[in-house]
């Protein structure tokens, strides 16, 4: 997927994944593995479309500490995300 493509298309998956987090949300018995996944994804969607921006190159994989940590040697102000990486136990 080209970096344009990539912009375009990962903040739109994101919020499904979101829309996804909220309909699951009102059901009083759901699967904690389901909303973490959602949130996992929503999470990591927006961090790669946030790393292509800038232009930095990541690899394929599913691990928020990694994309944090190559935002923040970007320059990028990531400080308030970090507890974000509790949700790697629930990645695919």
């Amino acid at each position: 997927m080209k970096d344009r493509e990539k912009v375009r298309i990962l903040p739109g998956m994101a919020k499904k994944d979101l829309k996804a987090m909220k309909a699951i949300s009102v059901h009083q018995e759901y699967e904690p593995e389901t909303f973490g996944f959602h949130a996992q994804q929503a999470v990591e969607k927006s961090l790669k479309a946030w790393l292509t921006i800038r232009g930095v190159l990541y690899s394929p994989v599913h691990n928020l500490r990694y994309l944090l940590e190559l935002l923040e040697e970007s320059d990028s102000d990531v400080e308030d995300l970090w507890a974000f990486i509790e949700l790697n136990p629930f990645a695919v």
